[in-house]
Order: structure tokens, then C-alpha cells, then sequence
């Protein structure tokens, strides 16, 4: 009885999981489709303001944003020689940066 139910509860986290990405994958798809940004869901960010709603936006999975920031529309955060520059907090990034 026991290795059934520990059964059952893997089965419940990979379902839970299965789902969730699901459902992570369809918000992405709505916010690139509707504000025309990309930010993958593993971007470390949080009170961050995205002015003319981050309109052009792109940023790497493995970026970090510091609290405060403002970041304008068209900018891009990519990946030089395989590191990711972690953006401080209070920064302001300009247009087209």
C-alpha cells in the first residue's frame, strides 16, 4: 500500500508539472504576442518598470534584474563570451541599448 501511494504522488508532481509548464508556455506566448517582448520565464526580475510596456524587448533566460530599474522599449540583454550581465538596482537603461 505504501509504494502505491508513493506512486501516486510522483505521478500527481510530474502531472503538476507537465501542467504548469503548459500553462507557463501559453502566458509567454500571450506577453510576446500582445507587448511584443520576450522574456523567458527563468529571468530573475522583480519591481522592475517596463516603459511603453517593454514594447521590442529582448532578454537572455539567465539575465538578472536588480528592483528599481527602469528599462525603455527596444532593448536587448543578451550573452557576450558566455556571460550575462546582472543589471543593479535603481539602473536606467535607455532606448535601442
Amino acid at each position: 500500500m505504501d509504494r502505491f501511494h508513493h506512486i501516486l504522488s510522483i505521478e500527481r508532481k510530474v502531472a503538476k508539472y507537465i501542467w504548469g509548464g503548459v500553462i507557463n508556455s501559453i502566458l509567454w506566448r500571450l506577453v510576446r504576442m500582445y507587448y511584443n517582448i520576450d522574456i523567458p520565464g527563468s529571468v530573475k526580475c522583480e519591481g522592475v518598470y517596463f516603459a511603453h510596456s517593454g514594447f521590442g524587448c529582448v532578454f537572455n533566460s539567465k539575465s538578472v534584474i536588480g528592483r528599481g530599474t527602469t528599462i525603455q522599449h527596444s532593448v536587448a540583454i543578451g550573452e557576450v563570451r558566455g556571460k550575462v550581465p546582472v543589471i543593479g538596482e535603481n539602473c536606467y537603461i535607455g532606448t535601442h541599448a
